[in-house]
C-alpha cells in the first residue's frame, strides 16, 4: 500500500464543522474564482491506462476522492477534472508500464496519462501538444554510497524500468552507458517501486527513476538523489494512433491542460501543490493543538475583517502574487542541486558588491557554503581557473559596458554569457555554464542577476564525442589516402610510359623536326605532372603561398568574367554582391582557382544549359556554429560565398564523397578539383557547406574569414613565380620552341655559384644550363662536399643554389654554417616539397628566395640573373 503523504487530514469535530461552513459561506459571498467553462461534451465511455508511478499516478485504499475511488495522483486527478467538466466517464486498467504501452498501441485504451515525450514515441503514439509536466532523471543510490559520477558506475549493477524513456529514450541511460563506455551489468524491472526496492535490498548498486517519483519515495527505502541527472523529457497525454475517439478527446484534452496551466488560480496548480511539491519532514508538522487554536482565531477574526478585506482584495492579490514568486524563486533555488541563482550588487566608488541573495546550491556545485559567499564577494573569481578567469573579466566588463551604452533603451536586455572552469577546494575541477544580467537598482547601484549550473558532465560527453568524431574522421583520412595513393601511382605510370616511350623513339628517329615533336611531348606531359603535384600540395595544405589581403569581389568578378568567356552560352551566369567588408587574407592565385573550380564544376551539372549564380554576402558565424563544423574555424564576420546552379543535382551517397581525392562520376579529369578546393579553403582557415538536391541543383557556400587589414603589393618576381594561369593548361608545342629559343639566344653572363643538390640529374641540369650562358658552377652532392667547397672558394662565390632535403647534411644545417661565415651571400632554395614550418625556419636564417621543382629553365636563369646583380 502506498499512502501519498502530506494528505489534509479530515476535520470532524463539531469546532471544525462550524469553522469550515462559516469559510465556505465567506468564499461564496466576496470570492468569484475564475474556471473555465464549457459546454459539457457528448457522453464518453473512456478507458484509461494505469500503472505505479507516484506522485503522478497511484492506487490507495480508503481513498477519501469520489472519482474513480482506488486511483489517484496528479494526472489521474487532472484526468477526473477534465471528464467530469465533459461529462465522460472514466474506466482504469491496471498493468505493467510495459503492458499499459501494448494496450496503447493496439488501441485497448483510449489514452495513457504521465507518458514521457519523444520524436521515436511520436511514431507510435499521438500526444497532447501540451506538456502537462516536465522532469529530469537521475541516479539513485544508497544513502552511504560515495556515486558522484557517470565513471564510478563501472562493472556496477543498475536497475531501471523496462521500456522506461529514461532508459531507452535517445538520451536515456542505455546511450549514456555507450557514450561513457561504461562495463555495467543493467538490470530490467516492471516498475519504478521494484528499481528502489533492489537498491535498498542490495541487489543493485544504483538506480535510474525521474526526479518528481525520487522527491516522494527515495526516503522511503533511505536512497540518495546524485548529482547525475540527465534526460529533460516532457511528460504529456498519449492517445492510440488511427483511432476515432482520439480525434474526439485528445485536442479537448490538450485545450484544457493549456487553458488551467495559463490560469494561476486553476485546479492544476492545487494538485501540483498536493501532489508534486517536495515532501517536507514530518519533524517540521505544526502540533494539532496549534492548528485547531488557530483555526478558531482565524474564524472570529474573518467576522470582522470581511468588509475589510473586499476592499483591499487587490492589493492583497498583487502581495500574494509577489509571495508565490518569491517562494517559488526560493523554492527552485534551494532545490537547484546542479547549480544556483545569485544577486550581486555592485556600488559606486570603493565600497565593495555585494551578495543580495545566493542560493543552496552553491555548496553542492561549488564547495563552499552561501555564508562563505555572502563574506566574501570576490569568491567566484577566487575559485575559477586561472586559464579561464581573464576570459570570464573582459566578457563580463564587456556587458557591463554594452549595458551602460543601452541604459537609455528600456527594452534593451544586456545578458552576460559565460562556460569557464572552476577549481573546488578538494582539487577537483568543475564546469560552470553562468548566466546574468544587469539591471539598475536604487541609488544607481547596479544589479547583477545570475543563474550558475554545473554542465561538468555534459563537457565530458562533449569531449567523448569529439574523440570518437576524431577517431572517425582519422578513419576517413587513412580511407582517403588510400585512394589518393592508387590515383597517384595512375597519373604518374602515365607520365612515365609516355616520357620512356618519347624517350625510346628519339633513339630511333633520324628526322630533326619528329625528334624535335617528341621532346616538346616530353616537355609538355613533365609540365602536366607538375600541375599535378601542385594540387597535391594543396590538397595537403602544405603549398607555399603569398599571404596578401584579396579582395573578394574583384577576384570573383574577374572569374565570372573569364567563365561567361569560356563557358556554353546556354549557360547564364549573374553576379550578386551584398557585402560591405570584402577583403580577406590570402593567396589571390589560390583563391582564384578555388572560384573557377567551383564554377566550372557547377557548369559541368548543366549540360543542356541553365543558370549558374554567384551571391557575396557578409555573416556572423557565432560560437556554437563553429564549435559544431568540422572545420577550424573561429566566431567573427565571415564573406560568404555561394555557387549556385540548377543542374542534375546529386544524391546523399554522392555528396558525401565529393571531396574524396580522385572520387570523380565524370569521364574525363583526376577527380582532385573539389580536393583542391577544399585544401585551399583549410589553408585559408575557412570553412564550405553543400547542399543538394536530385533535379533539382546545387549550392556550394564558402565562408572565408573578413580581413580588416590594409591592401599589400605583393612582391613581383615572387608572385611570378608562384601565379599560375588556370585558363592555360597545355602549352603547344610552338612555345615550347619559342621558350627553347629565347633560352639559346640570352646573352654571356659572368660569375661563380655553388649549387649544392643530391640528385646527380638535377645537379647536371643546373650546371650545364648555367655554364652554357656563362656562369662558373662549382657542384656538390650534399651539404658536407658544398661546405668545404664554400670554404675553399669562398671569396670567387656570389650565388648559392641550395636543395632542402639531402644527406649528411640537410639544407638547414649548411645554410646555419654558412650564415657564421657569410651573412651577405644570396641563397636560393631549390625545393620538390617543404613544409610551412621548415620554409619559415629558413627564411629566418635569410634565404633570398625560392625556386620551385618542378622548373623551367627560364625561371631557374632569371632568378640566378636576379640575384647575382646583372
Amino acid at each position: 500500500m502506498y499512502v501519498f503523504r502530506g494528505k489534509k487530514k479530515r476535520l470532524n469535530s463539531p469546532l471544525s464543522i462550524f469553522i469550515f461552513i462559516l469559510m465556505v459561506i465567506l468564499v461564496i459571498l466576496f470570492f468569484i474564482p475564475e474556471n473555465i467553462t464549457a459546454e459539457p461534451g457528448t457522453s464518453l465511455e473512456i478507458k484509461v491506462g494505469f500503472y505505479e508511478n507516484p506522485p503522478k499516478i497511484y492506487k490507495i485504499e480508503n481513498n477519501n476522492y469520489t472519482n474513480n475511488l482506488q486511483y489517484t495522483g496528479f494526472f489521474p486527478e487532472l484526468l477526473n477534472y477534465i471528464a467530469e467538466q465533459e461529462g465522460w466517464s472514466l474506466t482504469y486498467v491496471e498493468g505493467t508500464w510495459t503492458q499499459c504501452l501494448d494496450r496503447l498501441s493496439s488501441g485497448e485504451i483510449d489514452v495513457l496519462p504521465d507518458v514521457g515525450f519523444s520524436n521515436e514515441r511520436a511514431e507510435l503514439y499521438n500526444f497532447t501538444q501540451e506538456p502537462v509536466i516536465t522532469d529530469l532523471a537521475y541516479i539513485y543510490t544508497l544513502d552511504n554510497s560515495s556515486i558522484q559520477t557517470f565513471e564510478e558506475l563501472e562493472n556496477k549493477r543498475i536497475a531501471v524500468m523496462k521500456n522506461d524513456i529514461d532508459y531507452i529514450g535517445p538520451r536515456g541511460f542505455l546511450n549514456i552507458s555507450k557514450i561513457f563506455n561504461l562495463n555495467c551489468e543493467i538490470v530490467e524491472y516492471n516498475d519504478l517501486i521494484s528499481v528502489f526496492e533492489s537498491i535498498a535490498n542490495r541487489t543493485v548498486d544504483a538506480g535510474v527513476a525521474n526526479g518528481l517519483f525520487g522527491n516522494h519515495n527515495a526516503y522511503k527505502y533511505n536512497l540518495q538523489r546524485t548529482l547525475l541527472s540527465f534526460n529533460k523529457i516532457d511528460f504529456k497525454f498519449a492517445f492510440p494512433k488511427n483511432k476515432s475517439l482520439t480525434n474526439v478527446i485528445a485536442p479537448i484534452i490538450d485545450e484544457w491542460v493549456k487553458n488551467l496551466k495559463n490560469d494561476e488560480n486553476s485546479i492544476y496548480y492545487d494538485l501540483y501543490d498536493e501532489f508534486i511539491a517536495p515532501i517536507q519532514d514530518s519533524s517540521t508538522n505544526i502540533p494539532s493543538w496549534f492548528f485547531y487554536s488557530f483555526l478558531g482565531l482565524t474564524a472570529t477574526a474573518l467576522l470582522f475583517l470581511t468588509i475589510s478585506i473586499i476592499f483591499k482584495n487587490r492589493v492583497k492579490k498583487k502581495t500574494l502574487e509577489l509571495q508565490i514568486a518569491n517562494n517559488m524563486i526560493t523554492g527552485i533555488s534551494d532545490n537547484l542541486v546542479n547549480g544556483y541563482i545569485y544577486q550581486l550588487t555592485i556600488t559606486k566608488g570603493d565600497i565593495p558588491p555585494k551578495y543580495n541573495y545566493i542560493g543552496a546550491g552553491i555548496e553542492n556545485v561549488l564547495g563552499v557554503k552561501p555564508e562563505e559567499a555572502y563574506k566574501d564577494p570576490y569568491i567566484q573569481y577566487k575559485l575559477m581557473h586561472p586559464d579561464d578567469l581573464p576570459t570570464f573579466k573582459k566578457k563580463e566588463h564587456e556587458a557591463y559596458q554594452e549595458f551602460l551604452k543601452n541604459k537609455q533603451k528600456k527594452n534593451k536586455k544586456v545578458v552576460f554569457f559565460a562556460e569557464t572552469r572552476f577549481i573546488l577546494p578538494d582539487g577537483s575541477i568543475r564546469w560552470l555554464q553562468i548566466t546574468s544580467s544587469p539591471h539598475f537598482g536604487k541609488n544607481n547601484n547596479i544589479i547583477w542577476n545570475g543563474v550558475a549550473l554545473d554542465i561538468t558532465e555534459r563537457k565530458k560527453i562533449e569531449e567523448e564525442e569529439k574523440k570518437l568524431l576524431k577517431q572517425l574522421q582519422q578513419s576517413q583520412k587513412l580511407d582517403a589516402l588510400g585512394q589518393l595513393a592508387g590515383g597517384i601511382a595512375h597519373d604518374f605510370n602515365n607520365v612515365l610510359t609516355s616520357i620512356i616511350g618519347m624517350v625510346e623513339l628519339i633513339k630511333i628517329e633520324d628526322n630533326k623536326e619528329k625528334k624535335e615533336e617528341y621532346l616538346n611531348t616530353i616537355l609538355s606531359v613533365a609540365k602536366k605532372t607538375g600541375k599535378l603535384t601542385k594540387n597535391l600540395l594543396t590538397f595537403a595544405r602544405e603549398e607555399i603561398y603569398l599571404k596578401k589581403t584579396v579582395n573578394m569581389i574583384s577576384l570573383i568578378s574577374e572569374t565570372v568574367r573569364l567563365l561567361r568567356s569560356t563557358l556554353d552560352k546556354s549557360i547564364a551566369i549573374s553576379l550578386d554582391n551584398t557585402a560591405e567588408h570584402v577583403h580577406v587574407l590570402g593567396d589571390e592565385s589560390n583563391l582564384q582557382n578555388l572560384i573557377m573550380n567551383l564554377g566550372i564544376n557547377a557548369s559541368q551539372a548543366m549540360p543542356n544549359g541553365g543558370n549558374l549564380d554567384f551571391s557575396i554576402e557578409n555573416v556572423i558565424l557565432d560560437e556554437e556554429f563553429c564549435n559544431s563544423s568540422q572545420f577550424n574555424i573561429f566566431p567573427g564576420e565571415f564573406v560568404k560565398i555561394s555557387i549556385k546552379d540548377n543542374g542534375c543535382g546529386m544524391p546523399p551517397d554522392i555528396l558525401d564523397k565529393i571531396f574524396d581525392p580522385f572520387f570523380t562520376t565524370k569521364s574525363k579529369g583526376t577527380g582532385l578539383g573539389l580536393t583542391v578546393c577544399l585544401g585551399i579553403i583549410k589553408t585559408h582557415k575557412g570553412a564550405i557547406k553543400v547542399k543538394s538536391k536530385l533535379n533539382i541543383g546545387s549550392v556550394f557556400e564558402v565562408y572565408l574569414p573578413v580581413s580588416l587589414k590594409p591592401l599589400i603589393k605583393p612582391n613581383n618576381t615572387h608572385e611570378n613565380n608562384t601565379h599560375e594561369n588556370n585558363t592555360h593548361e597545355n602549352n603547344t608545342h610552338e612555345n615550347n620552341t619559342h621558350e627553347i629559343a629565347q633560352i639559346e639566344n640570352i646573352s654571356s653572363r659572368h660569375g661563380t655559384l655553388l649549387v649544392v643538390e643530391d640528385e646527380k640529374p638535377i645537379r647536371l641540369l643546373i650546371t650545364t644550363q648555367l655554364e652554357r650562358i656563362g656562369y662558373k658552377v662549382i657542384s656538390a652532392e650534399d651539404g658536407v662536399m658544398g661546405l668545404k667547397n664554400f670554404q675553399e672558394f669562398r671569396d670567387k662565390i656570389d650565388l648559392i643554389i641550395l636543395d632542402v632535403i639531402m644527406p649528411k647534411m640537410g639544407g638547414k644545417e649548411f645554410l646555419k654554417e654558412i650564415r657564421q661565415k657569410d651573412t651577405e651571400i644570396p641563397v636560393l632554395i631549390s625545393s620538390g616539397y617543404a613544409k610551412k614550418e621548415e620554409i619559415s625556419e629558413l627564411q629566418a636564417l635569410g634565404i633570398s628566395d625560392i625556386l620551385h621543382k618542378p622548373f623551367e629553365i627560364r625561371d631557374l636563369i632569371n632568378l640566378v640573373n636576379k640575384w647575382i646583380g646583372h
